[in-house]
C-alpha cells in the first residue's frame, strides 16, 4: 500500500503540472523519481518527527470539536423555524 499511495501522489503531482502546462510530456522516471522524494519525505517523518505527529494529532482532534460546537451553534442559532 505504501508503494501504491506513493505512485498515486506523484501521479496527482503531474497530472496537476499536465493541467497547468499541457506542453509537458510526462515520463516514466519522473513519476519514479517523485515517488522515490515522497517515500523519503516519509521516511524522514516517521524517524525524526514521532513528537511533531503526536502533536498534530492532538491539535486535529481538538480541531474537530471545536469546529463541531461551531458548527452546531451557527446552526441553531441561524435556524428560523423554531420548537417552543
Amino acid at each position: 500500500m505504501g508503494a501504491t499511495n506513493n505512485f498515486v501522489a506523484s501521479n496527482f503531482i503531474f497530472g496537476m503540472v499536465n493541467l497547468t502546462n499541457p506542453n509537458f510530456v510526462i515520463e516514466r522516471w519522473q513519476i519514479v523519481l517523485v515517488s522515490y522524494a515522497i517515500a523519503s519525505i516519509g521516511m524522514i517523518i516517521n524517524i525524526w518527527g514521532p513528537q511533531f505527529l503526536d502533536k498534530l494529532g492532538k491539535a486535529a482532534i481538538i480541531w474537530n470539536i471545536v469546529s463541531f460546537v461551531i458548527v452546531i451553534a451557527v446552526i441553531l442559532a441561524t435556524k428560523t423555524d423554531k420548537q417552543s
